[in-house]
């Protein structure tokens, strides 16, 4: 097995930690890499590298690995080696289809630049999803409300005839006890 010493990061998220190790895995396309057939195929890694694809480490257990230094790699495509450098591991603080990686391969990056674009498209549904849900929601406060104020006023309603029939009992209970005829 072959060492090479690089500069390697997790290709993903958006919290970093960094941290000197010893990665073993396949130097080799980040296409290919994702299918674990192609894992360790050389004529495959020489073919898709050679037609200008970027180099990753295709580690042990599965994780994809940016190699900064491209040239440092070239000789070993589709070779088993051992990367000994910094790693620097990027994890994301929300999960999507990543649509760019607006960063440049050796360009350092400081504090505010986008690192990754992720895919706008499900958090825009969501989002228009809830908006429309609170849209039902404030509809159907409304109708509560104006259903509330049509029991409110039907109630004053019946009170008021209730007041009335009231008093009108009263006063015929009156006359009937004083004798009085219609």
């Amino acid at each position: 097995m072959k060492k090479v010493f690089a500069v390697l990061a997790l290709t993903a998220g958006m919290s970093v930690s960094a941290l000197a190790a010893d990665v073993s895995g396949f130097i080799m396309d980040k296409k290919c890499s994702a299918n674990v057939k192609m894992v360790g195929n050389e004529a495959c890694a020489k073919k898709c590298l050679g037609g200008g694809d970027a180099a990753v480490l295709a580690t042990d257990d599965g994780k994809v690995l940016a190699i900064v230094n491209q040239d440092k790699v070239k000789d070993h495509w589709g070779h088993k080696v051992t990367v000994t450098g910094k790693v620097v591991e990027v994890t994301p603080n929300v999960t999507g289809q990543i649509v760019a990686i607006p960063v440049k391969t050796n360009v350092p990056v400081k504090s505010g630049d986008v690192l990754f674009q992720i895919d706008p498209a499900p958090f825009q549904y969501k989002v228009a999803q809830l908006k429309a849900s609170l849209a039902g929601a404030k509809q159907q406060a409304e109708i509560l409300k104006s259903n509330y104020q049509q029991a409110a006023a039907t109630a004053a309603g019946l009170a008021a005839q209730l007041k009335f029939n009231t008093q009108r009992l009263a006063d015929i209970k009156t006359l009937a006890t004083e004798g009085a005829n219609t």
